[in-house]
């Protein structure tokens, strides 16, 4: 699978399934919940309630969360902000 094919599923994991995204990111780099709290800026509980579905986190805490966290890029960033609008839209439709 190449790069591009890659961030594909990354960015249709993050819209499709974000808490489970951040928990496998976190575990995969042996991160504690306070290690990414503090990584990230927002309570140990908190992150917990999102990884766990226990919490549908609003746009900004997202995209601290992929940048500051996991440090995506800023073209991964746009590509998931236009699939989340774009399913927005068709949802509405």
């Amino acid at each position: 699978m190449g790069e591009k094919e890659r961030n594909v599923d990354k960015i249709e994991r993050a819209v499709n399934d974000f808490g489970g995204l951040v928990r496998d990111f976190r575990l995969k780099n042996n991160l504690s919940l306070l290690d990414w709290s503090e990584i990230v800026g927002y309570s140990s509980s908190y992150c917990w309630r999102i990884e766990n579905d226990k919490r549908n986190p609003d746009m900004d805490t997202r995209v601290v969360f992929l940048t500051k966290g996991m440090c995506w890029s800023t073209e991964d960033i746009y590509g998931y902000l236009e699939w989340v609008i774009s399913k927005k839209v068709l949802e509405k439709k």
